[in-house]
C-alpha cells in the first residue's frame, strides 16, 4: 500500500496565510521588537471587567485560529487515550473548531471541489447535506442496515454511474443521526478498506461516541454501572494511512454553548485547515477555551469519567422510558429500534408510506413532534420513518403522554 497523500481541493491550493498574521507571528517571537504593524485594539480602553481577563484572552493573538494551546494539547492527549491511532501521531495533528458543523463545512471545502461527490448514508445528518449543497457538491446515499452503511452497497455506488468524482465518505460511527445505528469494528474495517481501495478520505463525525447507554452491562441499575470514559472503536483507531478526518465536539458530553470541537487529521490537512480558519472564521474564542480548560482541570480524569457515567445513565433512563411507553401503547402500530448510543430512535408507523405529510399535523393537532425521515435523505425521496428524540423524556408520565398522542395521531392519519 503506497503512502496516502490527501487530495486537497482547488480552494485549499489557493489558500495563503494572512500577510498581517505572518508578520505578527514573527513579532511575537522576537523579543524587544516594537510593533507598528498590528491593528490590535488598545487593551487599556477595555472595560475593567474585560481587562481582568488579561490581554491574551481579550485581544487578538497568534493562536486564535487554532485555539488555546493548552486545550489543544489536552485534546490530543484525550484522542490518544481513547483511540490510540494505529498510524501514530507522526504526520497527524489536531486543530480546534467551533463545533462539528464548522468542521464538516471546512472539510468539504478543503477535500472536494464543486461538482464532486461526497458519499453518505442513505439517511444522514442534514448538516453535511447543507454544507455540500451550499458548496455545489453532490451527495449520494448508500443503503443501510442496523450497523449503518452496508459495505457491499458502498462498493456498488462507487462502481456505478456517479454525477461527479467521489472524494470522501461521510460516516457517523456511534449513535448515527438520525437512525441511532452504531457500526461494529468489523463494519468499520470493511468501510475503511473500501476507502483505501478507492483512495478516498473518510470524514468521521462522532459526536455521540461518549453516549454509550449500555456498555457491557445492558441491565445497569445506576451510574456506577455505566462505562464512562473507555477506549473506542473508530476509523481513527485503525487509520494507518492518515486518510481519516475525525470530528469531535464537547456539545453532547459537556455543553453545546461552548461551541468547541476539534479535528484530527493528516498534517497536510491540518496545515490548510489552519489557514482556512483565518479566512472563514479568523479566530476562535479565548473566553470559551479558557473556561472549558478550567472545567477539564477541575474535573480531572476521574471526574470526567464519573461525569460521563452520570450522563450515560441519565440518557439511558430517558431512552428506556420512551421505549417502554412505545411497547405498551404502540405495539402493532409501529416499529422502532433501541439504540445503544446517542439520542434517537428510528420509528416507522405501520402502513405509513411518507411521514412528512403528517409531521406538522402531529404537532398542531396532537401536540407531539418528530422529524420526518425525508429531511435526512441524502438524495430527495419520501420516507416512512421519523427520527424520534428521547432527550426530553424526563419522567414516565411524559413518555406515556407522548406515546398516547402519537397513537392518536397515527390512528387519525391511517383513517384518512
Amino acid at each position: 500500500m503506497t503512502a496516502y497523500s490527501p487530495d486537497l481541493s482547488d480552494f485549499a491550493g489557493r489558500l495563503g496565510q494572512n500577510p498581517i498574521r505572518k508578520i505578527m507571528v514573527q513579532v511575537m517571537n522576537t523579543p524587544g521588537c516594537i510593533s507598528l504593524g498590528g491593528g490590535r485594539p488598545v487593551f487599556e480602553t477595555f472595560s475593567p471587567s474585560v481587562q481582568a481577563l488579561g490581554p491574551a484572552l481579550s485581544n487578538y493573538g497568534i493562536a486564535n485560529s487554532g485555539g488555546e494551546p493548552g486545550l489543544r494539547a489536552w485534546v490530543k492527549k484525550l484522542m490518544q487515550k481513547l483511540h490510540d491511532p494505529q498510524g501514530g501521531w507522526e504526520g497527524r495533528d489536531v486543530w480546534l473548531t467551533s463545533g462539528n458543523t464548522d468542521g464538516m463545512n471546512k472539510a468539504v471545502m478543503l477535500l472536494s471541489n464543486p461538482g464532486d461527490v461526497v458519499v453518505t448514508d442513505k439517511f444522514t445528518y442534514p448538516g453535511i447535506l447543507t454544507a455540500c449543497r451550499a458548496h455545489d457538491r453532490h451527495t449520494v446515499g448508500v443503503e443501510m442496515d442496523d450497523k449503518g452503511m452496508i459495505p457491499e452497497r458502498l462498493e456498488d455506488v462507487l462502481k456505478g454511474n456517479l454525477p461527479g468524482k467521489p472524494r470522501m465518505i461521510y460516516v457517523v460511527t456511534h449513535g448515527q443521526n438520525p437512525t441511532g445505528c452504531t457500526m461494529d469494528p468489523e463494519r468499520v474495517r470493511k468501510i475503511y478498506e473500501i476507502a483505501r481501495a478507492h483512495n478516498l478520505a473518510i470524514l468521521e463525525d462522532d459526536p455521540y461516541c461518549f453516549m454509550d447507554l449500555e456498555g457491557d452491562n445492558p441491565s445497569a441499575q445506576s451510574a456506577d454501572d455505566m462505562p464512562g470514559m473507555v477506549s473506542l472503536h473508530s476509523f481513527l483507531s485503525i487509520d494507518e494511512d492518515r486518510r481519516v478526518v475525525r470530528l469531535d465536539s464537547v456539545s453532547k458530553f459537556i455543553a453545546p454553548g461552548f461551541r468547541v470541537g476539534w479535528v484530527t487529521a493528516h498534517t497536510a490537512v491540518v496545515e490548510k485547515w489552519s489557514v482556512a480558519s483565518e479566512v472563514v472564521t479568523w479566530g476562535l474564542s479565548g473566553f470559551q477555551h479558557t473556561e472549558l480548560m478550567k472545567l477539564f482541570e477541575e474535573l480531572g480524569e476521574d471526574g470526567l469519567h464519573k461525569h460521563l457515567q452520570f450522563l450515560q445513565f441519565e440518557y439511558r433512563q430517558r431512552r428506556d422510558r420512551l421505549v417502554q411507553a412505545f411497547n405498551e401503547k404502540l405495539s402493532g402500530v409501529g416499529e422502532w429500534n433501541v439504540p445503544r448510543y446517542g439520542m434517537f430512535l428510528w420509528f416507522r408507523g405501520q402502513d405509513l408510506e411518507d411521514a412528512e405529510p403528517i409531521a406538522e399535523k402531529l404537532v398542531a393537532e396532537n401536540l407531539v413532534a418528530m422529524i420526518p425521515g425525508s429531511g435526512f435523505a441524502a438524495e430527495p425521496s419520501v420516507s416512512p420513518y421519523f427520527r424520534v428524540s428521547f432527550t426530553s423524556i424526563a419522567t414516565t408520565e411524559i413518555a406515556t403522554q407522548a406515546a398516547e398522542r402519537l397513537l392518536a395521531g397515527l390512528s387519525i392519519a391511517g383513517s384518512r
